[in-house]
């Protein structure tokens, strides 16, 4: 599905959302070449810290993409000694899969004497052992959203730029679109308008806090993105607990500033700022 080479934001429900059972998993965007070497190293770290698949998506753009870059060793992005695991109890009261508070459980190094266990593709209960258990497996499923939970209160806020105070324009971007938001955001500055913008590198768990306090400011919220329905936007949505104007390409190619600027500006002017508009369906959003 898609244009062959060419560059798309449409994975993204897919990465979080798709697999078995009623679990997501932690999803990065890097937003330039940098970012994709130091994201990289921060997924696996999460990885290993979380027990979890994290996903790292990158884009047409970004996969062809040649910049020169510092290459200096990455500060990381996220907390990883608050989510290190618990220490090992004594070997006859091992549970791999433990519930706490966390949602992290002890991990034993395999081949450890007195510290083997069940691994299963199925639910399970703490010692690994397949389970078809109701109430077991509503704990295990609440204890893998709460590493979710701790993911997000870990996680340094979102990148924001523009003034402080009230906008009259707010805008979300992620992965290589932020950059052309940026210079957008510039220009409409550079007009006089109030427009600040909230840029992601964690695309999930969604810091519902950081964003509910940017779109307060926002008179208007738009959401910029490569693909046909606005799929961060309705993530946002759901943040922030408002409509907010999705701004979307199906064109395959990286958007440009202009680009950009353009369609923010068109929010702006009267019965510009309805909604979800610019959007799918909207052929003048094109």
């Amino acid at each position: 599905v898609g244009l062959p080479g060419r560059t798309e934001q449409s994975d993204l429900r897919h990465a979080i959302f798709g697999g078995n059972g009623d679990c997501s998993r932690p999803v990065l965007a890097p937003t330039d070449v940098a970012e994709c070497y130091c994201l990289t190293g921060t997924a696996l770290q999460l990885a290993a810290a979380f027990q979890t698949p994290v996903v790292l998506l990158l884009d047409g753009y970004l996969a062809t993409c040649q910049e020169d870059v510092s290459w200096q060793p990455c500060a990381p992005y996220c907390s990883i000694e608050a989510t290190e695991a618990p220490p090992l109890p004594a070997p006859g009261e091992y549970r791999r899969y433990r519930l706490g508070p966390s949602g992290i459980s002890p991990v034993s190094v395999p081949g450890q004497a007195g510290y083997g266990f069940t691994a299963t593709g199925m639910e399970h209960d703490e010692r690994g052992r397949p389970s078809d258990s109701g109430s077991n497996h509503a704990a295990m499923a609440a204890k893998r959203h709460r590493k979710l939970e701790v993911l997000a209160r870990s996680w340094p806020p979102p990148e924001t730029a523009g003034p402080e105070g009230p906008l009259e324009l707010g805008v979300i971007a992620w992965g290589p679109v932020a950059g052309a938001a940026r210079e957008a955001l510039a220009e409409l500055a550079a007009g006089g308008i109030a427009a600040g913008g909230l840029f992601p590198r964690l695309m999930w768990p969604v810091q519902a806090a950081a964003f509910r306090g940017f779109a307060a400011r926002c008179r208007v919220l738009a959401v910029v993105e490569l693909n046909f329905y606005g799929q961060f936007a309705d993530l946002v949505e759901l943040a922030v607990g408002r409509p907010v104007c999705r701004i979307v390409s199906l064109e395959g190619e990286s958007l440009s500033p202009e680009w950009v600027f353009r369609e923010l500006g068109r929010l702006l002017e009267p019965n510009g700022d309805g909604p979800g508009a610019p959007g799918p369906g909207n052929e003048e959003s094109r």
